[in-house]
């Protein structure tokens, strides 16, 4: 089998097929992220299995919708004569019912691939598949209903969290994110790209975990020539990604990328009225159903930093790829070879920094299991004062706040260098600084932990004892060092 990582989620999937119930299930993740791929290699390799997919085409009238359709109904029964094309899709769908009657396979697994785009504004589409799954599947073992679609958004509201005849209706989900660091060398290995941990992790910070960037990949050229390859270049695979990104699953598009721009400024996230504010956007409903959107798809997270109230909600944009453009956008230049001149520059040790804190916090499990506290684990957050000289600028920052339920803090303080980091003089003094600030302002008198996370690992230095007490290099597998505890 050609499917990488997605272990829970194919557990999922053979769960449902063995089942001795009608399934039916809903896939959904942002564009790229290898939700087709995962249900088409899956049950490829299964024996006994009749299969029958259809794909929405956006923009398609119903009526090529249903053409479409048909010509699939053709070729998965191999019908000798093309079917007549019905004017609506509840014809359709009981014309589809009765050819399933006949079928003598263990499974009828029915895969609606796009459904957003299947179901169009006054196509009827869900009516008629309410209606059918109603009727007639959801009393026949043998089916196995999949939708899917990238519109996260949308699948949340009319499949998910689906009033009507589809309510409550679902018998599983999937949720399928991008490969995370180490899912994302298991599928580099299976596909003979032999890349060094230091390596993938300068391609991570600029792809994310998203597995269609990773397949554009050739072998043999280092991290720096593949991004020139790819995003530089004029004619690279990924010049132009962003600019499709959010017109390919958002009708408001613009003001979707509008949002994410603004949220790309700053890096430790914004509230919900700087980004309105940025933004040009009116308070109400509809500018939250455009922060879910986003968030559901995965560009964006919300938080709450640590001692602030709910109604204090940060976001920040979390997606590599998209953090990667808005920062380079204006400064790439056309010429070849322009990120391999760049490294090592101030500029890219800059962006390099910024792109490390945020693969950090989304490998926060990764940094727990490192710590060994995963049982222990009451919560995590961020933290941050304003300058009291300043009231627009950040006084204190701490990224990754790690709140243990038996009293102790972890603060992880994120470091990126492209060789061993030594912890500096002056560093451990604005390290101590921070954790007094947090103690005094909070008001904290247990015990805090001080973590260092590097991404090429850690290089003792004379300040290690004084203000560490372990280091974790994120960018292996390795576990991280562990330095004598201290009492804070």
């Amino acid at each position: 089998m050609k499917i990488s990582a997605r272990q829970s989620e194919m557990e999922t999937l053979n769960a449902a097929l063995m089942s001795d119930k009608p399934e039916f299930l809903a896939v959904y993740g942002r564009r790229r992220v290898g939700k087709t791929f995962l249900i088409r290699e899956f049950f490829r390799q299964e024996p006994d299995i009749f299969y029958l997919e259809s794909t929405g085409q956006k923009n398609a009238t119903m009526r090529k919708q249903i053409d479409h359709f048909c010509y699939q109904i053709e070729t998965a029964f191999s019908l000798k004569l093309p079917i007549q094309r019905p004017a609506t899709w509840s014809k359709l769908f009981r014309f589809v019912n009765e050819l399933l009657k006949n079928r003598s396979e263990k499974h009828l697994v029915l895969f609606f691939d796009e459904l957003p785009w299947l179901a169009g504004p006054r196509s009827g589409f869900i009516q008629a598949l309410e209606h059918c799954w109603n009727q007639w599947w959801s009393s026949d073992a043998r089916i196995k209903l999949i939708v899917c679609g990238s519109a996260a958004s949308w699948m949340h509201d009319h499949i998910i969290s689906a009033q009507g005849g589809l309510h409550n209706r679902l018998t599983r989900q999937i949720l399928l994110r991008p490969f995370s660091f180490n899912e994302v060398k298991e599928y580099l290995t299976k596909q003979k790209i032999r890349l060094a941990d230091k390596e993938i992790l300068k391609l991570y910070l600029v792809f994310g975990g998203v597995p269609y960037y990773w397949s554009l990949l050739t072998k043999g050229k280092s991290a720096s020539q593949l991004v020139d390859d790819l995003y530089f270049q004029k004619d690279g695979d990924l010049r132009y990604e962003f600019d499709n990104l959010f017109r390919s699953l958002f009708d408001d598009y613009q003001i979707h990328e509008r949002i994410v721009r603004v949220l790309g400024s700053r890096k430790h996230g914004m509230l919900r009225n700087e980004i309105l504010a940025g933004a040009k956007l009116n308070s109400g409903g509809t500018a939250n159903k455009y922060l879910q959107n986003l968030e559901l798809s995965g560009f964006i997270e919300s938080f709450t930093p640590f001692g602030r109230l709910r109604k204090e909600t940060s976001y920040r944009l979390i997606d590599e790829f998209c953090l990667f453009h808005l920062f380079w956008e204006a400064r790439r230049a056309s010429i070849d070879s322009f990120w391999q001149n760049e490294m090592g520059s101030p500029t890219v040790n800059t962006w390099s920094g910024y792109a490390f804190e945020n693969f950090c916090l989304q490998h926060r499990d990764l940094i727990i299991d490192h710590l060994k506290i995963r049982n222990l684990v009451l919560g995590l957050s961020s933290w941050q004062i304003r300058s009291e000289r300043k009231s627009s600028s950040i006084g204190a920052q701490i990224d990754l706040l790690i709140i243990r339920t038996d009293g102790p803090i972890h603060i992880c303080e994120i470091k990126y260098s492209n060789e061993p980091y030594c912890l500096d003089k002056a560093t451990a003094r604005s390290i101590a600084t921070k954790v007094e600030s947090f103690r005094s302002h909070c008001k904290f008198k247990g015990q805090i932990f001080v973590n260092l996370i590097t991404a090429n690992g850690h290089r003792s230095g004379l300040w290690d004892e004084e203000i560490l007490d372990g280091a974790i290099n994120l960018g292996s597998s390795d576990v991280g060092k562990k330095l004598k505890p201290r009492e804070k």
